[in-house]
């Protein structure tokens, strides 16, 4: 069966969708786990970062 190029296309686009997913979940460990190694709330991070607490709380960083 000879697949369809806009076939094998859109499952290159998810494959490439699910890598940047999970580049974006590693860079969030990341920040969580350097915030809590220096005793940094969220509040406080969202403060030195300028920006909302509430998007440090909805990234769950």
């Amino acid at each position: 069966m000879v697949e369809s190029a806009g076939y094998i296309y859109n499952l290159m686009y998810r494959k490439e969708k699910l890598l940047e997913n999970r580049d974006f979940i590693i860079i969030g460990e990341n920040i969580r786990r350097l915030r809590k190694s220096n005793n940094y709330t969220q509040e406080y991070l969202a403060e030195k970062l300028h920006i909302s607490s509430n998007h440090v709380f909805a990234k769950g960083l």
